[in-house]
């Protein structure tokens, strides 16, 4: 008996454990918790831990990046080709050289009068606000960080000791329609090579105390 070699493209499962840690210092600020792999990743447990006294609120958003252009106009137009945002989607600007004069670098912004069929956008403080007025002069390449609200949680423990923690299953919160589930029937998560999860507490966490999303899964 003859065996015919599988030609199709094989690749060997990496487990993996993405973790990402939130103390006072990076309070509601969005920090990154897992970036797809190059052949895609699978992510099939999230769990939030929290060992502060008060309850947080912790947030999980996908992420997607690209290189984008603005207009010095009022109110500032950005183009990002083949996007799909749209409004109250939350965009992280960076830059290699200066951004125009009314955006900072690492601030968290709104998208509002998103256009699909154009690729544009605009860009506002809140969600619903005011278009931004982008004034003087740009320098470098800009990339906007694109992040959509997946699920939000409440971590809480039910005494204020020192040593004492709670965990909850973040994954169990994802508002995503439809998620696919594996031969478990268990629910997963599918990062394209250029997706991102970030994860973010909506007030600030007490000083040395620390909320921590863990997630398990795999890179293909």
């Amino acid at each position: 008996m003859a065996f015919t070699q599988n030609n199709a493209a094989t690749y060997a499962r990496q487990p993996r454990a993405y973790q990402c840690a939130i103390g006072n210092s990076e309070a509601s600020s969005w920090q990154q918790l897992a970036a797809g792999g190059a052949n895609g990743s699978k992510i099939n447990s999230l769990m939030a831990s929290s060992s502060d006294s008060s309850a947080r609120v912790v947030q999980l958003a996908h992420a997607r990046a690209a290189i984008v252009t603005v207009t010095i106009a009022s109110p500032g137009v950005f183009t990002w080709s083949g996007q799909n945002l749209v409004n109250g989607d939350q965009v992280i600007l960076s830059t290699t050289g200066s951004l125009p004069t009314g955006l900072t670098g690492g601030t968290t912004y709104y998208v509002v009068s998103a256009s699909r069929s154009a690729g544009t956008f605009q860009l506002a403080a809140s969600a619903g606000g005011a278009a931004i007025n982008t004034s003087g002069s740009q320098s470098g390449a800009h990339t906007a960080c694109a992040l959509r609200l997946l699920a939000s949680l409440s971590v809480a423990i039910t005494a204020g000791t020192d040593g004492a923690t709670s965990t909850a299953n973040l994954m169990s919160q994802i508002m995503v329609p439809g998620l696919p589930v594996d031969n478990d029937q268990q629910p997963y998560l599918l990062l394209e090579s250029g997706d991102y999860l970030f994860v973010s507490t909506t007030s600030a966490v007490t000083a040395n105390k620390v909320v921590t999303v863990v997630g398990m899964g795999a890179d293909f």
